[in-house]
């Protein structure tokens, strides 16, 4: 190598020491300084390189960063392999805290033992600090979506609640509805009671004394079969309405709820074995007593009785479940796969009774007006459309409920919940 080389490198090496932005430094087996670039200079706050020469990082750094530094000096020096690339965090020398990118190098002589080491670092700060940033984002980002995932859920429920409110303001509309056609037929009541009540008396006095004539003929009793009839039919639908107006009065009493329904049933016995129509009674054991007017709720049994005969003209089988169930707190809803009758949202034991028929079912269009006034499936002359207005209305004077439904099965279900 010529003097000429020689010169050239180092003219190119020392360019490249004092305009390249990372920092290079040589030190000795020691760990002290032997030769810094201009960029460590500034590091260190230095008028010169040559300032730092006999000086180690203990001079500029903290003491536990020191000695970090000088450990991993130590360890290059005595193994003689590199460290590529570590990234470290320090306190710099104006007190602000730092990161760098640091390569160090074991520093051989002629021979190739090592006389020390070299090193590089490259300043990393505002990459550290824009990925620190990045990973704020990221986690207020993932705040915000938990944010977003919880405010979603508590809409959801809110709308569920509007929803649930929706629906009781439709059953509390449908229920005044009810109410107001209940008042009005109650008024029509009254004033029926008044005007025909009597002149369906002397009509009926009459017929009973035409009848009673010997000089009456065969046609003309049956005439007066057929006004009897007529007559008992108006009276008939006078009482219901009467007893569809009555205010509450009840003659409540303990009584055991399986005799009632024995009581009701024992009257179509004869029908329903001339029906074809085979009973069923599934009444669970150890039932409490009820506090009802008995004659009331007999009558009630009796008109789903009435009905569920009427349903199955060509045979069947008519079901009558008895069992507790537990009434539930306002809003919650029955268990309708639960066939042991119990329901969530328990507050008070109750008896339920169960009538299950195998018929041709209720058609969904007349579903929602069965227990209108007056509305009947029933062919003319076999129904006064009153049975289930009145019955409704007596459950409800106990307390209780009266749902008739459908089966999926087919058939109908009535069911009559009852407080103990």
């Amino acid at each position: 190598m010529t003097p000429d080389d020689t010169d050239q490198e180092r003219n190119l090496f020392h360019f490249l020491m004092e305009n390249i932005p990372d920092r290079i430094y040589f030190k000795d087996r020691e760990s002290r300084f032997i030769c810094v670039n201009a960029a460590m200079a500034r590091l260190f706050h230095l008028k010169g390189t040559g300032e730092a020469v006999g000086k180690s990082d203990s001079d500029f750094f903290p003491k536990a960063d020191a000695q970090r530094m000088y450990e991993d000096e130590q360890r290059v020096v005595q193994t003689g392999e590199p460290i590529y690339g570590k990234v470290e965090k320090k306190i710099l020398p104006d007190g602000n805290t730092g990161w760098t990118l640091t390569t160090k190098l074991p520093l051989r002589g002629p021979d190739g033992e090592v006389v020390g080491s070299c090193g590089m670092s490259r300043d990393i700060t505002a990459l550290m600090v824009a990925e620190t940033a990045l990973e704020q984002e990221r986690n207020r980002l993932k705040e915000a979506n938990s944010d977003l995932a919880r405010s979603q859920a508590l809409l959801e429920r809110k709308l569920a609640e509007l929803e649930k409110t929706h629906t009781e303001l439709k059953a509390a509309q449908k229920r005044l509805i009810e109410a107001e056609k209940a008042q009005s037929v109650a008024r029509l009541a009254i004033g029926v009671a008044h005007e025909v009540k009597n002149p369906l008396a002397i009509l009926r006095m009459g017929v009973d004394f035409f009848g009673n004539q010997p000089a009456t003929d065969e046609t003309g009793k049956v005439v007066l079969n057929e006004m009897n009839d007529a007559v008992r039919r108006a009276d008939n639908i006078i009482n219901e309405m009467m007893v569809f107006s009555e205010s509450g009065d009840l003659k409540l009493a303990p009584v055991q709820v399986a005799s009632v329904i024995d009581a009701a049933l024992k009257p179509f016995e004869a029908a329903l074995a001339a029906a074809k129509i085979r009973v069923e009674k599934r009444y669970a054991s150890g039932m409490p007593s009820a506090r009802i007017d008995e004659a009331k709720i007999q009558r009630v049994f009796s008109c789903v009785i009435d009905n569920a005969l009427d349903a199955m003209p060509q045979g069947g089988t008519f079901t009558i479940r008895l069992g507790l169930t537990h009434i539930a707190a306002p809003g919650a809803v029955p268990d309708r796969g639960n066939r042991s009758l119990t329901h969530s949202g328990v507050r008070r034991v109750g008896v339920i009774v169960e009538f299950d028929d195998t018929g041709s079912g209720i058609s969904p269009a007349k579903l929602g007006s069965i227990f209108d006034p007056f509305f009947t499936t029933k062919p003319t002359g076999q129904g006064t459309g009153l049975g289930l207005t009145v019955s409704r209305k007596v459950v409800e004077l106990h307390g209780g409920t009266l749902d008739i439904s459908n089966r999926s099965e087919g058939g109908v279900s009535a069911k009559v919940l009852l407080k103990v």
